[in-house]
């Protein structure tokens, strides 16, 4: 902002455009203040690439997380499917056990 009123300023003292061309201090303050733009377009710029950087390492961490969430998902799947084969391997053992204890007592006749 103050680059900006003093160029203003001194384009508001001058009558003539010859006096603005001949006038040093002025082109000077136009030099700077294009050397600033120049500044601020740098670090937009830069701050683009960063933004872009940033991007990439959210999105990576979030596949990162996404897989890991899958991961846990079918570690849940496989350990609901063996808790359901144990439970009916427990129920096949009770009907073998009785079944022993049937065909025992028929042979055997106790």
């Amino acid at each position: 902002m103050k680059i900006e009123d003093s160029i203003l300023k001194s384009l508001s003292e001058i009558t003539d455009i010859n006096d603005m061309l001949k006038d040093e201090t002025m082109i000077d303050q136009l030099a700077n203040s294009k050397k600033f733009a120049m500044e601020i377009n740098q670090r937009v710029a830069e701050s683009k690439i960063t933004e872009k950087e940033i991007d990439i390492a959210r999105e990576s961490k979030i596949l990162h997380f996404k897989k890991i969430y899958l991961n846990i998902k079918l570690i849940i799947k496989v350990s609901d499917l063996l808790h359901s084969v144990l439970v009916f391997c427990s129920f096949v053992f009770w009907i073998y056990q009785t079944s022993i204890l049937c065909i025992n007592t028929h042979f055997n006749g106790t």
